[in-house]
């Protein structure tokens, strides 16, 4: 996902479990097995789809600010570093077009 809301609360399809806040509303209205995967997604997005299906919201707030550890010891991965990475991306994408 390259463009989002910043800072705003927002609500998506689905989001990856890595922080979340979850009532305890919605596991007593979604029935269980909560988290499942599948091949096609993982059980973050399984239990996003649950709720969907059982007509309760899912939100984003990218106010909040955390960090996420790499596989790899290069650095973490936060949201300046997601911007970094997004300009370089699109300088390359843009390089390409140019050089087709």
């Amino acid at each position: 996902v390259f463009d989002y809301p910043r800072d705003t609360l927002f609500q998506v399809d689905g989001i990856g479990a890595g922080v979340v806040l979850i009532s305890t509303e919605c596991f007593r209205a979604v029935p269980q097995p909560w988290f499942h995967g599948a091949i096609s997604a993982g059980e973050d997005i399984h239990f996003c789809w649950s709720l969907y299906r059982n007509s309760i919201p899912v939100y984003c707030d990218t106010s909040v600010k955390t960090l996420h550890v790499p596989n790899t010891p290069v650095r973490w991965h936060d949201e300046a570093y997601f911007l970094e990475s997004k300009e370089k991306s699109e300088a390359w994408y843009r390089s390409q077009r140019g050089a087709a």
